[in-house]
């Protein structure tokens, strides 16, 4: 048997025996979207993700961060890439106005009573002194000396026939305290009714005196800051004052019916400042 005729003998024993005929390399596989655990870790790996992030989760700078959605969670912000970074904080940690008022005012937080003297009555219509009582919600009196105003004495310098001689007041009112870390402090609202008694005299020769009465429903807010057990606060007071009773007497009483400025005030618009320095009781 030639050589040629042993070659095909081979060949046809392979052929019944069912080897593959060899047609040359095989087609690569095309590439499939990764499903499992496994295939998810191996392609965020090659991306340079160590795990598997979340679905609302995207690899970024070897790491899982939230994507935004569209708001991100407390303390991080949303980055103009879509992904949600922590925010960097301050080492040294903020105090806020209520921790601050808290902590110098710790011993007189738990305190009910507080006196105090408004000076801004000096360039209102007089200093004056009060009483407050309560916590959150509070009551207060104040007396007031009207000749230690600059406005009670003002109100009178262009007048030709009357001047300021003297005078007192007194109220009652109610304030609303908002803080949360003590009494009596922090901002504040409130109102209440001023009640005031006055004499005005004549000018010249005449002999005129009036007492007059007056009242005012007043609304006024402000500020208290508290320091152990000093206080102050500032703010301002609205009043609409009324004339209630006028009663005249004196040797010439009776021109007073020849004089307009004699015959009494009329409802007039007051606004002052409080400025009130206090002790704790």
């Amino acid at each position: 048997m030639t050589r040629r005729a042993r070659l095909r003998n081979a060949a046809l024993c392979l052929g019944l025996l069912g080897a593959p005929e060899v047609q040359g390399d095989p087609a690569p596989k095309s590439p499939q979207t990764p499903t499992t655990k496994q295939e998810l870790r191996a392609a965020q790996s090659y991306r340079g993700c160590p795990e598997v992030c979340a679905q609302n989760e995207a690899c970024v700078h070897h790491r899982c961060v939230d994507v935004c959605r569209p708001d991100c969670r407390e303390g991080t912000y949303c980055t103009p890439s879509g992904t949600c970074e922590q925010l960097a904080y301050s080492q040294e940690p903020v105090v806020t106005e209520a921790e601050q008022q808290s902590k110098s005012g710790e011993s007189s937080k738990d305190s009910r009573t507080l006196l105090f003297i408004d000076v801004g009555g000096a360039l209102g219509y007089g200093i004056r002194t009060g009483l407050e009582f309560g916590q959150a919600h509070a009551a207060l009196i104040r007396f007031q000396i009207m000749n230690t105003g600059v406005l009670s004495h003002a109100e009178y310098v262009e007048n030709e026939h009357e001047r300021f001689e003297w005078g007192f007041g007194f109220s009652a009112g109610y304030r609303k305290y908002m803080s949360t870390w003590g009494n009596l402090r922090g901002f504040y609202v409130g109102g209440g009714l001023d009640y005031s008694v006055s004499m005005i005299g004549s000018r010249g020769d005449a002999d005129i005196y009036q007492v007059r009465h007056s009242a005012a429903p007043y609304g006024e807010f402000g500020y208290r800051w508290v320091f152990g057990s000093f206080a102050l606060a500032f703010g301002p007071t609205l009043a609409l004052r009324y004339p209630i009773f006028v009663g005249s007497f004196g040797s010439d009483e009776d021109l007073c019916e020849k004089q307009f400025d004699c015959r009494g005030a009329s409802r007039r618009f007051e606004g002052t400042v409080n400025l009130e320095v206090g002790w704790f009781q």
